[in-house]
């Protein structure tokens, strides 16, 4: 699987790191995996870290997955020049739905936003 998900206790930062050809099915299930985590310890930050991801699903599949992200649960997302395009119109499409989710070109950046927004 081009993805794994996992709880970082320490940070209280669900993480999530994609990578190679993903798909609608992979970021679905990437997602399914996060909720069940957000309800058994009640994280609310996911840092999710697409810089080795070389594709991403179709226009449609993107702006179906950016309206049904939890509109309780904070994103940042690390991206690349490879995937940056796809990953700005989730942003935007998360966003005109009062999404919280926010793009970064710094892992380090990213998981600062996270913290300070916590």
């Amino acid at each position: 699987m081009p993805e794994t998900v996992e709880y970082l206790q320490d940070s209280a930062i669900i993480l999530v790191v994609s990578s190679g050809q993903t798909s609608i099915d992979d970021w679905r299930s990437s997602l399914s995996q996060v909720i069940r985590i957000h309800h058994e310890t009640g994280a609310k930050s996911v840092l999710v870290d697409v810089r080795k991801q070389q594709t991403t699903p179709g226009t449609t599949d993107i702006f179906q997955f950016g309206k049904d992200l939890p509109a309780d649960i904070r994103f940042a997302v690390v991206t690349s020049e490879v995937t940056k395009s796809d990953q700005s119109f989730l942003e935007t499409v998360a966003k005109n739905r009062a999404k919280l989710i926010q793009m970064f070109n710094s892992y380090d950046e990213a998981v600062d936003w996270l913290q300070e927004n916590t």
